[in-house]
């Protein structure tokens, strides 16, 4: 009795060492699926995809440092929440800057 709970507390800790060791970097087909599917859609004047394809398209770019992905992705929540202010889109802008946020710090971070 007592190997199989070694065996198994063996098992187990080897089971959770995998999966610390499976964290991988956000790709810009995870960006755009998570994205479009985080502001609810078209809603309104509000359409998801202008926001969410505008941006993955800014993150192809080769930003060389999480301080520059970030800035890129400020940069653009910034001027999107401006040229967006009377059409229902905060919640898709502040749900794509975040996964933007996530997008770098995955690929960027330390």
């Amino acid at each position: 009795m007592r190997q199989f709970l070694v065996t198994c507390l063996l098992a187990a800790c080897v089971a959770a060492t995998g999966c610390a060791a499976t964290n991988k970097a956000m790709t810009l087909s995870d960006f755009r699926g998570f994205c479009l599917t985080s502001g609810g859609g078209k809603n309104g004047a509000c359409d998801t995809n202008d926001i969410c394809y505008s941006l993955a398209a800014l993150l192809e770019e080769d930003f060389g440092s999480l301080g520059r992905c970030l800035d890129a992705c400020r940069d653009f929540h910034a001027r999107e929440a401006f040229a967006n202010s009377m059409n229902r889109c905060a919640g898709t802008l502040n749900s794509a800057r975040s996964l933007c946020i996530q997008y770098c710090r995955s690929n960027y971070g330390p």
